[in-house]
């Protein structure tokens, strides 16, 4: 039978159809490119004023390309330019602002603000979505609210607009990567973003260590200028060498071995950062390890591989001379007259002090330096009893900052995180997927345990670790259950 040609009342709805059902995407795209130009633009003229008005020159053509090239790369794959930010993280530095008693994280927080910015741009240019993992977004939110209630009872307000400010970019870089990171290709280049930055760094300290170039009584590491203390060092390190034990053990093949040898490189830097919460928070993770993938350590690809690791980690401890400084620094972890115990102790009691002052709300989000002295109640007489410091616990500073509210939210994302991870560890069956969960939710067991003793989420060098690990797994859990 034939089938003839459709008559023009038919031609006619055909079009109107397809014309519906496929919208034209010139008017976004358009939209899109007029809100960045608006973008880059603005970003110009704020470095040229910036430029003016410096009594020191700086390298403003250098900069104004750097970041128009960034910006650019926002525009074509915002996904790199994000991942990019991750693999920017460790070489970043601390800069002052002049007269504004506030610092930058350079490059990694001028980078963020643009990626964040352009993310909007694209937002505007295009229809809004949904949000997914809508749980765990909302308790994010209602964690931000609880800080929005401490900030309005708080007697040091700029301080907590400030620490605000701070924790919502951050988050809203975690935010980012949970929505759009789904995509296997994108996971697979967020695993190389994370980890040749993590051996760069390793081998640095190592090659440092090797020839003398550090100072042995703050421990056998040298990271400078990148990372002036060993606890954001050991702790960032630990989110490598944890994501690297994941792919090593989850995996087969030729890269594992090369996975291994990033899990010793990284954790031998661990250890000899003489971080002794950074210690903790590596045998936390060796029991998540045996708890998550038992099976798979028992074989023997796995077992050969953790015998040479070990022998290894001996040989760099012993060829760094370290063996007495550790073995006498494990030792202070129980002593009472150490210097960091008892100025631990005594930021301790002054966070739990400050709580007690306002149970629900707490003293401000960030406001802990601020009102440190007024709740400081155990004269110890050390050399950092008055030094603008930190409480030392994630936990403490939850509590002390924005009260029962505060904490009650933090725990309902902290459960909603949790449940992410086991679903996607229990769920995911792809070796290299599963290998990056384990990895990732291993890093966070690593901080969540090193928190207890110390702070570090103010800073980029642990806030994006942290916020990646988190959209990480969400993307994971997307990308498996779809």
């Amino acid at each position: 039978m034939r089938v003839g040609r459709p008559d023009t009342a038919t031609w006619s709805l055909l079009r109107s159809r397809g014309s519906a059902a496929a919208p034209s995407p010139a008017g976004p795209a358009m939209r899109e490119g007029i809100l960045l130009a608006t973008l880059i633009f603005a970003f110009l003229a704020l470095l040229g004023r910036m430029e003016a008005g410096a009594s020191t020159p700086y390298p403003l053509a250098a900069v104004t390309s750097c970041i128009v090239v960034f910006a650019l790369l926002c525009v074509t794959h915002l996904e790199v330019a994000f991942l990019l930010i991750l693999a920017a993280t460790p070489f970043s530095m601390e800069r002052v602002i002049p007269g504004t008693g506030s610092a930058l994280q350079v490059p990694t927080e001028p980078m963020l603000f643009v990626a964040l910015a352009a993310w909007g741009v694209r937002s505007l240019a295009r229809r809004p979505r949904t949000f997914a993992q809508p749980g765990l977004t909302a308790a994010l939110l209602l964690a931000l609210g609880a800080i929005l209630v401490s900030i309005t009872v708080t007697a040091y307000r700029l301080a907590s607009i400030k620490a605000t400010l701070n924790a919502v970019w951050y988050g809203l870089f975690g935010l980012f990567l949970l929505n759009n990171l789904a995509v296997r290709g994108r996971l697979k280049v967020l695993a190389w973003a994370w980890l040749v930055p993590g051996v760069i760094l390793s081998l640095y300290s190592m090659v440092s260590v090797f020839i003398g170039h550090y100072e042995p009584l703050i421990g056998y590491w040298w990271a400078k200028p990148f990372f002036t203390e060993h606890g954001t060092f050991s702790a960032y390190l630990s989110f490598v060498c944890a994501l690297a034990l994941g792919l090593s053990i989850e995996m087969s093949g030729a890269l594992k071995p090369v996975f291994a040898l990033v899990a010793l490189a990284s954790g031998s830097q661990v250890i000899l950062s003489l971080t002794r919460g950074a210690w903790a928070g590596l045998v936390g993770l060796g029991l998540f390890l045996l708890i998550v993938s038992g099976r798979r350590l028992v074989r023997f690809g796995n077992l050969a591989l953790g015998a040479i690791g070990f022998i290894g980690l001996v040989g760099l401890v012993v060829a760094s001379g370290a063996t007495q400084r550790l073995e006498h620094h494990s030792r202070t972890i129980t002593d009472p007259t150490n210097l960091s115990n008892l100025e631990r102790v005594n930021r301790w009691g002054a966070g739990y002090g400050m709580f007690q002052s306002a149970p629900l709300t707490g003293v401000g989000f960030g406001a802990y330096p601020d009102a440190y002295l007024a709740f400081r109640k155990v004269p110890l007489e050390t050399n950092q009893s008055t030094r603008r410091m930190g409480v030392h616990s994630e936990y403490l500073k939850v509590l002390a900052e924005t009260g029962l509210i505060g904490a009650a939210a933090a725990a309902l994302a902290f459960f909603f995180v949790a449940r992410i991870a086991r679903r996607v560890i229990r769920n995911t069956r792809e070796p290299y997927l599963r290998g990056l969960a384990v990895g990732v939710a291993g890093g966070l067991v690593t901080y969540g345990i090193h928190g207890i003793v110390n702070n570090y989420m103010v800073y980029d060098k642990l806030a994006i670790p942290v916020w990646t690990a988190i959209g990480t797994l969400a993307a994971i859990d997307r990308l498996t259950r779809r």
